[in-house]
């Protein structure tokens, strides 16, 4: 399962591309409650069953940047970095997860559309280097949440078991949100997808 979470961090970090600035920053994080997140700057909310993890801001923190920042801490990274981890959750020991990270984009001007099209073209090197097999990474869009978005659609092979990881991307302002949920079975990624809605 180590492995899994490995993958999702690693595909995280590939499909969010750095950015920085100094302007302040709204409050974009959302908020984690109980099974719960929910996110109005970028207009959804999910709640997870009661058998998943939903992780705190500090124990996504720990997770994504090893270490437990709170609330202002993770709105402190966005501002240094480009980049913030809001929502980690998975169940059984990693068989399937959800993360969301929101990245202040450069250029601002930059379609969710545009920014499948440049991420997409790193995932397959990437997930290869970390054992992934037969990756393949697609552009798509789909409907979440209520509306329509850009997203990646990952499938490959760990260990020669199929692993599927659909990334859905939303803008807001000058800042992307990127919702990643990903799973060994392509029916759980699309019953977790529909648990998106709009805020």
């Amino acid at each position: 399962m180590k492995k899994l979470l490995s993958l999702t961090l690693a595909l995280c970090l590939i499909v969010c591309m750095s950015a920085c600035g100094a302007d302040k920053e709204p409050d974009i994080l959302g908020a984690v409650t109980g099974q719960s997140y929910k996110n109005e700057y970028f207009g959804f909310q999910t709640t997870l069953p009661s058998d998943w993890d939903v992780c705190t801001f500090q124990e996504t923190a720990q997770v994504m940047l090893d270490k437990p920042l709170d609330a202002e801490g993770l709105r402190q990274n966005l501002e240094d970095t480009g980049l913030t981890y809001p929502l980690y959750a998975t169940v059984d020991g990693g068989v399937s997860s959800v993360n969301v990270v929101i990245e202040k984009l450069n250029p601002a001007s930059l379609s969710e559309q545009g920014y499948a099209q440049v991420a997409v073209k790193s995932v397959p090197t990437a997930l290869e280097y970390i054992g992934m097999t037969n990756v393949d990474a697609q552009v798509t869009s789909l409907t979440f949440a209520g509306s329509t978005h850009a997203a990646v659609e990952v499938y490959g092979e760990i260990a020669g078991t199929a692993f599927y990881e659909t990334v859905v991307c939303v803008k807001s302002g000058k800042y992307i949100c990127c919702i990643t949920v990903g799973s060994y079975d392509a029916d759980t990624v699309q019953s977790l997808l529909a648990t998106f809605t709009k805020a």
